[in-house]
Formats: structure tokens, C-alpha cells, sequence
């Protein structure tokens, strides 16, 4: 394909998608993590309420650090996996204004991050 210098409008169009993506990216990843508190959460009521209906004291003060621990190790992964994203997404729209695929980027990613930012909702949802 042939590259181009593209025009000042796709350019800021180009920069502006950016920063919408990667504050859905920010967003993706808070919703993810509260998802995956949604369903320790869930998983660990259900431990208890199994343990309570063998007769037995369930024990709740090592599930809330357990819980608490995943969910901050998850906030630093997707934090790094938040920097990876922005970063090679800027790389991805700038290569797409030069090949005349801006748009057609535009909509990929963004629709995957809205599908990411859907799909957390629903996991909520089930596990909340």
C-alpha cells in the first residue's frame, strides 16, 4: 500500500481516538478488576455456604486477604497490560492514517473495548 502523509484532520481525528481508546482501555481494565472481585466474591460465599451445610465454621478473615491480594495483583498486571495497549494502539492509528485505514482501525478497537466493557457488565451481573 501506498504511504501518505495524512491530511491535519485525519491527524487530529487520529489523536483524539487515541486518547478515547486508551481511557477505554483504563476503563476495560477497572471493570475487569471488578468483575473478578465480582466473582471471588461469589466463589467465596459459595465455599461458606457449602462449609456451613457440612456443619463446619467457615473462615472468612483469610478469604477477605486472599481476595484483596488477587484483586491488587490484577490491578497491577492490567496496569501493565494498560501502558502495552496505549502505546501500541497510538502505533496502530498512526500506521492506519498513512495507509488510508484510519477508520476501519478506529472502529476495531473501539469496538473491541466496547465489547470488553459489555462483556465486564454481564460478568458483574451473573456474579454480582
Amino acid at each position: 500500500m501506498q504511504l501518505a502523509k495524512p491530511t491535519w484532520w485525519k491527524t487530529l481525528i487520529q489523536y483524539l481516538s487515541w486518547l478515547v481508546a486508551s481511557l477505554l482501555a483504563i476503563l476495560d481494565a477497572l471493570l475487569l478488576r471488578e468483575a473478578l472481585i465480582s466473582f471471588l466474591t461469589w466463589n467465596q460465599v459459595r465455599i461458606q455456604e457449602a462449609q456451613r451445610a457440612q456443619g463446619l465454621i467457615p473462615e472468612k478473615i483469610q478469604s477477605g486477604f486472599t481476595t484483596e491480594a488477587i484483586a491488587q495483583g490484577a490491578l497491577f498486571v492490567l496496569g501493565i497490560v494498560v501502558i502495552g495497549v496505549v502505546i501500541w494502539v497510538e502505533y496502530y492509528f498512526r500506521k492506519g492514517a498513512a495507509i488510508g485505514m484510519l477508520f476501519k482501525r478506529i472502529g476495531i478497537v473501539i469496538g473491541v473495548e466496547v465489547g470488553l466493557v459489555a462483556l465486564s457488565v454481564i460478568l458483574q451481573m451473573i456474579f454480582g
